[in-house]
């Protein structure tokens, strides 16, 4: 499963690249399945962000949101990672580690980096 999460993400950074040069939607791609039922991966300053819920169709991962605080969990293995749209710390198993990208709102929905994701839950 981890493997498929780093699949996306390199497919999303080469995918970006051509987005910008081509200005066509980003398109995800798990283990050759595409995923079109969902809202399309965003780039922000050459970083992929997807809606928080396209993290949790992929599998083993869980994710939670607090529509208070804006703050997004995400479980795997019993590893946690948390996010807060806005705030450049996030917390992994409870230690701050420093986002250089943040999350980030767009039409009422939370994106995340995909790579700041997919490294911490890969390398707990």
């Amino acid at each position: 499963m981890k493997k498929t999460f780093l699949s996306i993400v390199v497919l999303l950074i080469l995918s970006g690249n051509m987005a910008n040069a081509k200005a066509k939607p980003i398109q995800l791609n798990a283990n050759g399945n595409l995923l079109t039922d969902m809202k399309s991966p965003i780039v922000l300053n050459n970083t992929s962000f997807v809606p928080i819920r396209v993290v949790e169709s992929l599998g083993d991962y869980k994710v939670g949101w607090n529509s208070k605080s804006k703050t997004i969990t995400v479980i795997c293995d019993g590893d946690s990672l948390q996010l807060t749209v806005g705030n450049n710390v996030a917390l992994k198993n409870h230690k701050k580690i420093s986002l250089s990208t943040l999350p980030v709102m767009k039409d009422g929905m939370a994106y995340v980096p995909l790579r700041f994701i997919s490294e911490n839950l890969m390398l707990l």
